[in-house]
């Protein structure tokens, strides 16, 4: 077994290379979420200013004052601007609400916005798409995406001679064990 003479070199450098890259709906979602949506969420009665900052059409709009998030430009940012006031009176959240960003937070959101604000979806509000089949030797064979698969995983096998039934795909589609029942359940 060979040992590596830095091990806590290539944590350093994985530690750095994390701290660039800022995922959007691991880290910057849930602190707007927790220190910002109970004014500026989709609750329109609690609303404050008219600013949503959970929608990306808003959170990139241009307002009076510059635009809530200038991806790359976190001075001229209004979000970044009263987040970081010095002033107790312009930052947010405010005192009243008794929420409040912690050092690290506004540095990861100083981070997200110098790196663009790249905006993600939760994967839940994105339309489902339908993977392609994978290639196999004659597209003719396979008759659906399931015989596609098989003949993928058996690129030596000669085309099927009948039409499988139902129960012959589950078997073959699914990673369970061979010999397992097919009345278990």
């Amino acid at each position: 077994m060979t040992r590596t003479r830095f091990p806590g070199l290539f944590l350093l450098a994985a530690g750095i290379a994390s701290a660039q890259t800022v995922d959007f709906q691991r880290e910057i979602r849930p602190l707007l979420s927790d220190n910002c949506f109970q004014c500026h969420g989709p609750d329109a009665g609690a609303r404050m200013a008219g600013l949503r900052l959970d929608l990306k059409e808003a959170v990139f709009a241009d307002r009076k004052g510059g635009a809530v998030v200038a991806p790359g430009k976190p001075a001229q940012s209004l979000l970044f601007q009263r987040i970081s006031a010095t002033d107790e009176a312009r930052r947010m959240p405010p005192a009243y609400s008794h929420k409040s960003l912690t050092a690290p937070q506004i540095a990861k959101l100083k981070t997200w916005i110098e790196a663009g604000a790249p905006w993600k979806e939760h994967w839940a509000y994105k339309a489902p798409v339908l993977s392609p089949a994978p290639p196999v030797k004659n597209a003719a064979w396979p008759r659906n995406i399931c015989a596609a698969v098989s003949m993928a995983k058996r690129p030596n096998s000669t085309p099927p001679r009948r039409r499988a039934c139902t129960r012959t795909i589950r078997h073959c589609c699914s990673d369970s064990n061979p010999r397992q029942s097919y009345h278990q359940s």
